[in-house]
Formats: C-alpha cells, structure tokens, sequence
C-alpha cells in the first residue's frame, strides 16, 4: 500500500520566489513558508469553490510540479504537504485537483488553464488495491470520476474503484503525478500507468497495519514502547506478549514498513552481545541508511552497531 504513504523521510527543499512561470517547489511537514498568494483549504466548503483571488495554472506548471512530488514520493515514501507552484502554496488535496483538471484538458487538446479551487482532506482514506496497470482509457474515465466528485463534495475522495481494486487518495495523487510527469518529458500521455500491491488494513502473522500508522515516524514511535525479552523471536509474539528479541523486533518493523509500502530490510551481523543480532535498514536517496533506534528511545538492545553494514540480509523489499 500507499499508503501511502506516511506517508518524515527527512527530505526538505526550501521554497523559492518563482522566476519563470513553471517553476515549483515541494514543501515538507516541517516547513514553514508563507507567500502572498497562499490560499487555505476551506473547511466548510460543501463544494469545490475557486479561490479568491482568482488562480489559474498552465499544463506546464502542473506538470512541471508533478515531477517534483513524484521525485518526493519516491524519495521520502510520502506525500509533501504543499507543492509550492508559481509563488502559490497548492495543497495536496488541492494537487489532485489540478492533475485531473489538467489531464482532462491535455486530452482535448485543450490549452486552458486550470482554476486553482479550495479543496478539504479526504475523511478517511483507504486502499485495497492488486498490483498491475491502469490503460489510459481507464486512467482517464477515472480523472472525470475523481474531478467531479472533488466538484460535488469539495473534498478529495477517500479512494477511487478501479479494475485493480481500491486506489487511495494518496496513491492516487502519485500515479497521476506519474501520468503527467511522462507528459512532462514525452509530450504524449502515456498508454498505461503501474501501481503497486497495497492495502491500508493488511494483516500477516497477526500484524496489522492501518493508514493512520503508515508513516516512517509513525512505526517507529509505536514500536519503540515494546520492551526487549527473550519470550518472542517474530512479530506474532512481539505484538502478544509486549516484549521480544531483536528478531522479533526486527520482524516487526520489517512487515510494518512493508505493508506501508516502505522499502526496508532486515540484516544479521555479529556485535559485542550476540553472534546473530539483528536490525532493520530503510532505503533512501539510493542508499540503505540504518533505522535511527536511538533517536526514537528503544530498548539499548535492539540498537544497530557499525557492523550493520557488514551484514548479511535476512528480508528486504
């Protein structure tokens, strides 16, 4: 799942003032950038409303800026908060807006640009959804489907269904960030669009994950309150008995990230304690980093060492 995504990968990219029309940045969480255009969401539209004063965006800024969150999905595993496009700080919900607004014109070979409009957060986002591809005959019946419910409730959709299943509002915002970035580069919409397997309710071995705890820093702070005992060596027996060894440990957080769609694994290297420890690793920016344990307040003996990056590997995705 996307669930997406949760999805602080620790990626910050400072807004800039625009010089030219297509350029955007990408917001974190932690950023705090205010412009002369921001506009917030309303949060008692019943429908999707321009905002005041009137915004209007090009193809090529709206594309211009899906490459930038699709570079920061792919990056940090999870939705920035805002795009900042052209001095105007876009929210996510209002993102999806502007890509299905936009798709839609690009289709008709429209060159109109798209009304910026106030849109809320979906209320409850979920996704069930197999792994596979979207034609671009569905992609963009699915574009009408999402803009027009956007119109009528003046919110993003909670998920969207489609020939593959349940697709969330998260993942939905990068997907058609993917359509519009191959429209960036290609000038031509692409045939067919990948998505991959997800579920924001996935149960393995007991486990299971919800949306609410998808993020990075969400798993971590929930898992770092079990304590460390020999009486469990997987998952199962982590989440039963409250406590665990390090492969326990490791188990858990390995199936959590995974059913977040978080690329992680698990390694096995000696250290002064055991011959056999184990710990988890997360890839980012084209590395494998190790899980910061310490920074999060887990028990001393689920700690990774130096020799993490000796290890061998257990698991990955």
């Amino acid at each position: 799942m996307l669930v997406l995504f949760s999805l602080a990968l620790f990626f910050n990219v400072s807004d800039v003032s625009a010089a030219t029309d297509n350029q955007s940045t990408v917001l974190d969480q932690s950023s705090q950038q205010n412009t002369s255009n921001s506009q917030d969401v309303a949060d008692n539209e019943s429908k999707a409303t321009p905002v005041s004063p009137k915004v209007t965006f090009t193809t090529n800024q709206i594309s211009s800026a899906s490459v930038k969150v699709k570079t920061f999905v792919e990056t940090n595993n999870r939705l920035p908060n805002y795009v900042t496009i052209s001095n105007t700080k876009v929210t996510m919900p209002q993102f999806l807006m502007l890509l299905t607004e936009d798709l839609k014109e690009v289709n008709d070979k429209s060159t109109n640009p798209v009304v910026l409009k106030n849109v809320n957060k979906p209320s409850e986002p979920t996704e069930d959804v197999e792994a596979g591809s979207l034609s671009k005959s569905e992609y963009l019946e699915l574009t009408g489907e999402i803009a027009a419910s956007i119109d009528s409730t003046g919110a993003a959709p909670d998920y969207i269904e489609t020939s593959l299943g349940k697709i969330s509002y998260e993942k939905l915002i990068y997907t058609y960030s993917k359509i519009m970035n191959y429209y960036n580069t290609n000038k031509k919409l692409p045939a067919t669009v990948s998505v991959k397997a997800g579920s924001t309710q996935t149960t393995t071995n007991t486990l299971t994950t919800t949306q609410a705890e998808g993020t990075v820093d969400q798993i971590l702070k929930k898992a770092a309150k079990y304590g460390y005992s020999s009486v469990a060596h997987d998952a199962a027996g982590l989440i039963k008995y409250g406590s665990g060894d390090c492969w326990a440990m490791s188990d858990y957080l390995f199936k959590q990230f995974s059913a977040a769609g978080i690329k992680s694994r698990v390694v096995q290297y000696a250290t002064e304690y055991a011959s056999n420890h184990r710990s988890v690793q997360l890839y980012q920016n084209g590395a494998w980093v190790d899980v910061p344990y310490r920074e999060y307040g887990f028990n001393m003996m689920f700690n990774n060492t130096s020799g993490s990056k000796y290890g061998s590997v257990i698991a990955s995705i």
